[in-house]
C-alpha cells in the first residue's frame, strides 16, 4: 500500500497519517438501523483487512458513538457517509460526514447516574487521534485514527 497524501484520494486532513489507498465508503440514511449497519460494515472490512481483533472491537465501539451522534444531529433520512481505511501499521482510519457544522468540545465523563453523555469522552479515551473538520457545503467530518496497542503514531513532523 502506498501512503495517501493530500490529492491522492485521502482527505487533506488525514494526509499526515500513513493510510493506504484502499478504502470502504458507505452512504447511509440518518435513521433507525444506520448505526448497526455501519458498525457491521466496519467490522467486516477490518476483518477482511486482517486487523487485530482487539482493535476491531474498539473500532466498533468508537464507530457506534460517532455514527450515533451524526444520526442524532441530522434530519431523518438525510444522506450521511462513512469511510474506512486501513493504516500501514495495521490500524484503522474512519470518518463520518454529516451536515452539522458545529464541532463539539469533548465533555468530561458524566457521573454514573447520568443517562447519556459518555460517547465523546469514550472516543477521546479510546482513539489514538480524533477530531473534526469543516467541509465545503455545510458538511463536517468527525474522524478517528486507531492504531494497534503496541504502535504509536506521530502526527507532526519531528524537530
Amino acid at each position: 500500500m502506498a501512503i495517501a497524501e493530500a490529492g491522492a484520494g485521502a482527505p487533506s486532513y488525514v494526509s499526515s497519517f500513513a493510510v493506504g489507498h484502499i478504502e470502504y465508503r458507505q452512504e447511509f440514511p440518518a435513521g433507525n438501523g444506520s448505526v448497526s449497519m455501519v458498525r457491521t460494515a466496519v467490522r467486516l472490512m477490518c476483518r477482511a483487512w486482517c486487523l487485530p481483533e482487539e482493535l476491531v472491537e474498539t473500532a466498533e465501539l468508537i464507530v457506534s458513538e460517532i455514527v450515533t451522534n451524526a444520526v442524532k444531529a441530522s434530519p431523518e433520512g438525510d444522506a450521511l457517509r462513512a469511510t474506512s481505511r486501513p493504516t500501514l501499521s495495521g490500524g484503522l482510519y474512519f470518518d463520518c460526514v454529516d451536515r452539522l457544522r458545529e464541532c463539539p468540545e469533548t465533555p468530561e465523563m458524566p457521573d454514573g447516574d447520568a443517562e447519556g453523555g459518555r460517547g465523546l469522552p469514550l472516543v477521546e479515551m479510546l482513539a489514538t487521534e480524533h477530531g473534526w473538520t469543516r467541509l465545503p457545503g455545510g458538511w463536517k467530518s468527525h474522524w478517528f485514527l486507531l492504531e494497534p496497542a503496541n504502535r504509536a503514531v506521530e502526527t507532526s513532523p519531528s524537530a
